[in-house]
């Protein structure tokens, strides 16, 4: 066992894992290289996290609201876990097929979708996109769930060529097409969570000048239309007109003439 080979075991922990330490490094190195990225490619787990004890040390584990909790039982197997190659690729596939927290208000979807990740994720690409199609976190994230006859969104479809599969310059625009019509109507079944998630309240807090009082305050997300500045109380609904701005929710007539002041004609300034 040569200082070498610890320090070639070593970036084979860090490529493949999360590190070792120093004593499981010097155990380590007692193998042939070859032998241990046999174990490692083994990604069967010996140990599993144990969900009571998740729920020990994070009471919201399992529940929709627990994102942090969810979170921290990934976070616990990444370090533990004797598979860590398995998690290492979760963590991989959760950079390239990026969602997050904000939009799909649901600890557990997200939770899902990375397990989804280290089940799939060292399996042919084909089955990791099927799956992904019919994951809840992606059909959100990529707003599939509101793509319909008559409405069709082309999110998805367009990232699944551009972004997941063929890549620019090897589809047309009517393939797009095509691929969106194919999905429509693909959603989510689970009307308790589609409903959860339209009434959720958000805690987004952004910096701005509140055009009740004018004063530079923090405005708080009450949802994702409506804000509250925290200095005059005054409630806020977010505009989306070339940029974002927020003004204040009052009567039709008054809020065209804010509207117009902000906004002017309705080209972005």
């Amino acid at each position: 066992m040569s200082d070498k080979n610890i320090l070639l075991m070593a970036h084979l922990m860090r490529r493949a894992g999360f590190g070792a330490s120093k004593d499981e490094l010097i155990e380590i190195s007692k193998r042939s290289y070859e032998d241990q990225v046999d174990l490692i490619l083994d990604t069967e787990p010996l140990y599993e996290v144990s969900k009571h004890l998740m729920h020990r040390y994070q009471p919201d584990y399992g529940s929709p609201m627990g994102n942090s909790s969810n979170g921290a039982s990934w976070l616990y197997k990444m370090i533990w876990s004797d598979s860590p190659f398995k998690e290492k690729i979760a963590l991989f596939w959760h950079g390239i097929f990026a969602t997050g927290y904000a939009k799909l208000a649901n600890g557990i979807v997200l939770h899902d979708q990375i397990k989804m990740f280290s089940k799939f994720g060292l399996g042919n690409y084909r089955d990791l996109l099927i799956e992904l199609s019919k994951d809840p976190a992606m059909i959100i994230w990529l707003d599939n769930c509101e793509s319909h006859k008559g409405a069709i969104n082309e999110n998805y479809g367009r990232e699944l060529l551009e972004l997941f599969s063929m890549g620019t310059g090897n589809y047309t625009e009517k393939d797009i097409k095509e691929a969106a019509r194919a999905f429509t109507g693909w959603t989510i079944a689970n009307k308790e969570y589609m409903t959860e998630k339209t009434i959720r309240f958000h805690t987004e807090i952004v910096n701005g000048i509140c055009p009740t009082c004018e004063e530079p305050t923090m405005l708080v997300g009450l949802t994702r239309q409506y804000f509250r500045c925290i200095t005059c109380g005054a409630d806020l609904e977010q505009h989306v007109n070339g940029c974002i701005s927020y003004i204040p929710r009052l009567e039709k007539a008054t809020l065209q003439s804010v509207v117009d002041g902000y906004f002017g004609d309705g080209k972005e300034s």
